[in-house]
């Protein structure tokens, strides 16, 4: 009698952590309903005091050479000045299966400019190399700027 009670009582510590764990993977998907215009709003804030120049979504895809059909929105703010390498792209993805492809072109455009800054821009070059690209869920997150983590916490709190 007392086995089948312990055995019971297993069946039912499984079920509730299969059901927490369903809950979590519901909840925590990371994707967010918002557009990109809503989630960057508290982002360009807190833009540099140089100031950041918006750019057209296929000037965004050209920059860092990722497909545009895969995107829902694109939000991109660069610096004018060439020898300032800050920058902020927001994209939203059409499916989240797809965010990875847009932060590997991410990824690779920042490898890309650190070369080039590496050897006469050495400010530039630790600004690249302390860059934030971040998936979460459906929506990439790029920034680079001498207050990336704090343009990145208002990201979070935007989603």
């Amino acid at each position: 009698m007392l086995k089948n009670q312990y055995r019971l009582y297993e069946w039912i510590c499984v079920a509730a952590l299969a059901v927490f764990v369903v809950l979590m993977l519901v909840f925590s998907s990371g994707g967010t309903g918002k557009s990109v215009r809503e989630l960057t709003a508290p982002v360009t804030k807190l833009s540099e005091a140089t100031p950041l120049v918006e750019r057209t979504a296929p000037e965004a895809a050209a920059a860092f050479g990722f497909d545009l059909t895969l995107t829902e929105g694109v939000l991109y703010y660069e610096n004018e000045d060439i020898m300032n390498v800050s920058e902020i792209l927001i994209v939203k993805v059409n499916d989240k299966s797809d965010a990875p492809e847009i932060k590997q072109a991410v990824e690779r455009r920042v490898k890309e400019q650190a070369e080039l800054y590496k050897n006469y821009a050495p400010d530039q070059y630790s600004l690249l190399q302390k860059s934030i690209v971040e998936v979460k869920g459906n929506t990439v997150f790029y920034c680079t700027g001498t207050n990336a983590g704090d343009v990145y916490d208002a990201f979070k709190k935007a989603l």
